[in-house]
Parts: structure tokens; sequence; C-alpha cells
């Protein structure tokens, strides 16, 4: 007894070979799939020069620059860094008020030793010895200077600062003595021996009230002979 011969050709039993009972529908057969297809997207080449000035931007005219600035286009050149751009609109831009100039450098900076310590108040010692060393040559002549520049000023820079300048002026002033003395047997060297004396003390008084704020104080017409 032999079963249900097989198909020739080799090919698979079928699970019913009289075909499918009654209650299973026909089944439809599968539709081929189509093998995919990779589409190449269209591109469109474009030759740069970077030697070549871009375009100009109407949108934003402040980047019409020369060649020797930055760029001249929101277009940044192959291989460089953008240097420079306006602030975002709505951010505060930093800078001097309008109608101000910027901040001016210290008075020191101008290079003038009469703004050395510029306008310091005086402290320690120095409210003492440094008036000191301009009224009193008034008593003591070119020896008060001296020895306060000799003494208090080695350990104190304003102090020999103020007694230089207070010697230099002494020594000055003496040579104007001497001159006039020598002129003295006519009315000009006698005039100019009376005017020196009192220029002499104004000039004391004025710098003995100026170092009192703090100041340097610099007398007109002196020999700085003494550094």
């Amino acid at each position: 007894m032999g079963g249900p011969a097989a198909p020739r050709g080799g090919g698979a039993v079928s699970q019913y070979p009289e075909g499918p009972p009654w209650w299973e529908p026909p089944r439809e057969p599968e539709p081929e799939r189509e093998p995919d297809r990779h589409v190449e997207p269209e591109v469109e080449w474009t030759r740069i020069d970077p030697f070549a000035s871009p375009a100009p931007d109407d949108a934003r005219p402040w980047a019409q620059r020369d060649q020797w600035g930055p760029p001249t286009s929101a277009a940044v050149r192959p291989g460089w860094e953008p240097v420079w751009a306006p602030p975002p609109v709505g951010e505060p831009v930093w800078g001097p008020p309008s109608g101000q100039s910027p901040p001016q450098p210290p008075p020191f900076a101008s290079g003038r030793r009469d703004d050395l310590w510029g306008g310091r108040p005086l402290a320690g010692e120095e409210r003492a010895w440094v008036p000191a060393s301009h009224w009193l040559p008034l008593l003591t002549s070119w020896l008060g200077p001296l020895v306060l520049l000799l003494t208090i000023g080695e350990r104190n820079a304003r102090v020999r600062e103020h007694a230089r300048e207070s010697l230099n002026f002494e020594i000055t002033l003496w040579l104007g003595l001497l001159l006039s003395a020598l002129l003295a047997h006519v009315l000009v060297g006698f005039l100019f021996l009376v005017l020196l004396l009192l220029l002499a003390v104004v000039l004391r008084i004025v710098a003995t009230v100026e170092s009192i704020r703090g100041r340097t104080h610099r007398y007109p017409f002196t020999l700085r002979i003494v550094r």
C-alpha cells in the first residue's frame, strides 16, 4: 500500500494534496517587492575663488568695509575667522556716555615731578617735617633743609623731596644775593636785593601752605644743583 505520490521535480509536499478545506479561505499571492533604489541628489558644484572679493550685502550696510578691514559681508572667507561684528539688537553697548570724554590718566603720567605724590595727605612724621623744610630756612637759611635732607630724608622719600627742593632754592637765593651785593654801589643792585628778599619770603610762605595740603611745590627760577 502506498501513500500519495510525491510531486515530481522534488517540490515540497502540500499539507492538503486534494486542495484546502472549505473552512479555510483562499490565500492571495504576495506581491513581489521591488528592490530599493538609492537616488543620488542632484548637487550643483560652484567654484569659489578664495582671493575674490565677496559681493556686497545690501541687508547689512555696516559690513561694507575696505579690503584691509574685517570681512566685507556676512560670508566669511575660507579659512578665516570673523574678527568683527555689530552687537546684537537689544544688548547694551559699553562705552563712555555721549558727550563725555574717556577717563584721563593720573597726573603723574605726564612726567612732572611736582605731581609725584598726587596730593596725598601728609601722614606720620611728614606732617611736621615736610612744612618745616620750607619755613625753616627763614630762620636757619640753607642749614635747616640740609640737616633734614641728611637725617629725616634718609628714611622718608617725601621729606627728602621737599628738603632737596628747598635747599636748591636757598642756594639759588644766595647766588642772587651775592650778585646783588656786587651791584650794591648802584641803585639797581640795592633794589634787586630788596626785591629778592621779599620774593623769597613770599615763596617760602606759599611753599609751606602747599606742602600742608599735600602738594609738592616747585620754586621758580631755581637752579636744581642737589639731586
